[in-house]
């Protein structure tokens, strides 16, 4: 017999002893002797020891199961993409907050280097030339202006 039908033959048995090992309910039974020992059993304690019949558990309504722990999953999965949101939330104000800092600390150098009566431009054609002092004067009110706006 090839290895996969055997396998097949096996799991088809193993399934049915399973499903009829779940159906079964059998009466146990439970007693103590006379040395003070207890018992449980299937069948009836001995004649003239008094014992006592155990019921199983009611049975498990699985439907009702996979649904709780389906809506469990689900809720968890939710919880999960919610800290995920926030997570990558806080990562972008974080940046965010990097790239302010930074562009502040640019406005802050550029307002130093505006207080230096001797500032010069570099022109679109590359030709490099002395700012006037009014250049110089509208460019302080810039960087001020910004620094005041955006850096807190």
């Amino acid at each position: 017999m090839p290895k996969h039908i055997k396998a097949r033959f096996l799991l088809s048995i193993a399934v049915v002893m399973g499903v009829l090992a779940f159906n079964v309910q059998a009466t146990v039974y439970k007693w103590v002797d006379k040395d003070g020992v207890t018992h449980y059993s299937q069948s009836p304690p001995p004649a003239g020891t008094e014992g006592k019949t155990i019921t199983p558990p009611p049975a498990v309504d699985t439907h009702a199961a996979q649904k709780k722990l389906k809506d469990t999953e689900e809720k968890l999965d939710k919880n999960h993409k919610q800290r995920e949101d926030q997570a990558k939330e806080e990562q972008k104000k974080q940046k965010e907050m990097q790239a302010k800092a930074e562009a502040c600390k640019q406005a802050k150098a550029r307002l130093s280097s505006f207080q230096n009566p001797r500032v010069n431009f570099v022109d679109k054609d590359g030709t490099r030339r002395r700012a006037t002092e009014e250049e110089r004067q509208r460019e302080l009110g810039k960087a001020q202006e910004y620094i005041d706006k955006n850096c807190q």
